[in-house]
């Protein structure tokens, strides 16, 4: 007589992001902000998307590719698809992205968690930041295009003449 396999009835997974903008002004640290951000429905259609292979118009969906910031402060929703007033779209290459181990350390093994780190120079996306998202699946270079990922909604960020943003992410995905 076969064993009947265990239900994971309670078993579910769980993404948590957190961020870590470095703000530096004239070449010089200014100010260091860590917090969590909310990860939105969206993302689970994506996660199933890469999943599967699935392709669009024969373009495969893809992995996250752009980090959208933007001037709104609405709060955030697990149902937003995007900013809500998008200012500029940056590209995230695959080098932009890693897999840390369990120290937080970059690795080439393939773990539960990911970072992803963008440096917005002088000049990229001048303004109020007030929001941002990620971006993937049938992402373009077209704002808000694509599926997104999570969205925050932060303390205004003065971006201009002589100011540089590195903006790092983990995301860590862990069974609940």
């Amino acid at each position: 007589m076969r064993k009947k396999e265990p239900k994971n009835e309670n078993l579910g997974f769980k993404i948590t992001g957190e961020y870590e903008d470095r703000i530096f002004h004239n070449g010089k640290l200014y100010d260091v902000i860590k917090d969590h951000n909310l990860i939105v429905t969206t993302s689970t259609t994506l996660i199933a998307s890469l999943l599967k292979g699935e392709y669009e118009g024969g373009s495969p969906y893809g992995r996250i590719a752009y980090w959208d910031v933007g001037t709104d402060d609405t709060a955030a929703l697990v149902t937003d698809v995007a900013c809500i007033s998008p200012l500029y779209r940056k590209a995230i290459s695959t080098s932009d992205i890693s897999f840390l181990d369990t120290l937080n350390v970059v690795t080439v093994t393939p773990t539960n968690v990911i970072q992803i780190v963008s440096t917005f120079a002088d000049g990229e996306g001048n303004g109020t930041w007030k929001e941002f998202s990620l971006h993937g699946g049938d992402v373009t270079a077209v704002a808000s295009s694509g599926l997104a990922v999570n969205r925050k909604v932060h303390a205004d960020i003065v971006k201009g003449s002589g100011v540089v943003v590195e903006r790092r992410i983990k995301f860590t995905i862990t069974l609940s």
